[in-house]
């Protein structure tokens, strides 16, 4: 029997110990659950609202709303009489002056006070309030004819009406300095991701864009430039997404306000685009576009009745009515994707300039006057552009 019992209770103290065990158990998953539970709310109400903590995961924010009491603000108009009271208590002519004053002052001087006529002359004896001044029970003119009061200016006193043309001085004088203290300043756009931004740097506004959807603003930096392209929508003018903005190269001489034939400028200004150029027989911009074949040449003959436009020749000796012009097929590396920029165009005036692209940059520098850029940004320029939008340039 001694056997048997011990063998009997290690089974129950081990029973007793796994059942402990597997409560120990069950209250570890029970606890990683509520755990998972709670945190996959925070995770949740966090993105929902950054500034959502562990109190409100549990209701504590909520639990104190409305908690704290109102305290009763008290009109700023109901303080006025208690400051003006204090005011004439600490000088004594103010009307508590006279409420405090003996009564029998008062009393012993009736007659005085109803046989007195009022004068426009101030009385130097006594300062008078706008109290003072009321007419008494006795005078029964004006019990009689209460609008006397307002239609003689002589009933109020000298120090009454000195108040009232100070408040009113003050009043027009606030009047007058309140407009220039809440005129808010000019707003100075800074970023160039906004259209305005451009716009104001060469005095121009979105009304002077006219029916144009599509802008290319090219601002300039020497002979580098940094070219925006802008679309206009419902919303109004904002970034295109189909074009990034692009670095690119100006003229050897920069940008010119006064252009003229052989000086390596690029023209300053607002101007049309199109047609496009290129070297593929089809391209995919819905522009106007020409293929560069050989014999294309674009005159640069200030003398010459072709000059700043293109005339194909199948040899160049020939020349028939000019002289000197660029030749558009040598120079392909260039022309692969070429957009012409209106500039002198309407009317053509000779010497102005001619020949101003937005072409392919094809690692150079800078230019003879035109606006280049990277192929890439050129072919994108290419399918962008859209001949119902009207586009045009900006360069500055």
């Amino acid at each position: 029997m001694p056997e048997s019992r011990s063998k009997y209770s290690q089974t129950a103290v081990a029973r007793r110990k796994g059942n402990v065990r597997n409560i120990l158990l069950g209250l570890l998953i029970g606890l990683a659950i509520i755990f998972v539970i709670l945190a996959g709310r925070y995770v949740y109400g966090k993105s929902q609202d950054p500034n959502y903590s562990i109190r409100d995961l549990f209701g504590l924010t909520t639990a104190y709303e409305g908690t704290l009491p109102t305290l009763p603000t008290l009109p700023l108009d109901s303080l006025v009489p208690y400051f003006t009271t204090a005011e004439s208590d600490n000088t004594g002519t103010g009307s508590n002056a006279d409420t405090t004053a003996d009564p029998s002052s008062e009393d012993t001087t009736p007659e005085s006070v109803t046989d007195e006529v009022p004068s426009t002359e101030p009385d130097t004896s006594q300062e008078t309030t706008p109290e003072e001044t009321q007419p008494t029970a006795t005078d029964e003119s004006a019990t009689t004819e209460p609008s006397a009061e307002t239609e003689e200016p002589t009933s109020e006193s000298p120090a009454s009406a000195d108040t009232t043309e100070g408040a009113s001085s003050s009043e027009e004088t606030t009047e007058a300095t309140t407009p220039a203290e809440t005129t808010a300043p000019p707003v100075v756009v800074t970023d160039p991701t906004d259209i305005n931004y451009h716009l104001k740097r060469y005095n121009m506004e979105e009304s002077d864009l006219g029916k144009s959807t599509q802008l290319i603003v090219v601002q300039s930096t020497g002979t580098q430039c940094t070219l925006y392209f802008f679309e206009k929508s419902k919303e109004g003018w904002a970034l295109a997404e189909a074009v990034p903005s692009a670095p690119g190269v100006l003229g050897r001489g920069g940008v010119s306000t006064s252009k003229h034939e052989g000086d390596g400028c690029t023209p300053a200004g607002y101007y049309a685009l199109g047609p496009c150029y290129g070297k593929d027989a089809k391209s995919a911009t819905e522009m106007e576009y020409h293929q560069i074949t050989e014999g294309d040449y674009w005159i640069d003959d200030v003398s010459s009745k072709y000059y700043n436009t293109l005339v194909h020749e199948d040899n160049f000796a020939m020349r028939k009515g000019w002289q000197t012009g660029e030749n558009m097929y040598d120079l392909l590396r260039y022309y692969q994707y070429m957009v012409v920029i209106q500039y002198n165009t309407d009317p053509i005036v000779p010497g102005a300039g001619s020949a101003i692209f937005l072409h392919c940059q094809a690692g150079d520098t800078d230019t003879s006057g035109c606006v280049s850029t990277k192929d890439a940004t050129m072919f994108a320029i290419f399918r962008w552009l859209n001949p119902k939008a009207d586009p045009h340039i900006l360069i500055y």
